[in-house]
């Protein structure tokens, strides 16, 4: 089993660091997620996506 001692004050530095790092990473969140506009895009029951498929027969063999 491995003790490390650091001092008080090197402590509650790296603590300090933490927390502003904690509050980067929530604000960082918050710009790279989409927006909540309340508007729903697609059609209920499509398969995302389907739009990109072409309807047509298909030739089987047999």
């Amino acid at each position: 089993m491995e003790l490390t001692i650091i001092e008080t004050s090197a402590y509650q530095d790296l603590k300090k660091q933490l927390s502003m790092l904690s509050v980067q990473m929530m604000d960082f969140q918050k710009k790279i997620a989409p927006r909540n506009t309340g508007q729903v895009t697609g059609c209920a029951g499509c398969v995302p996506g389907s739009q990109y498929f072409q309807k047509g027969t298909a030739d089987l063999p047999g």
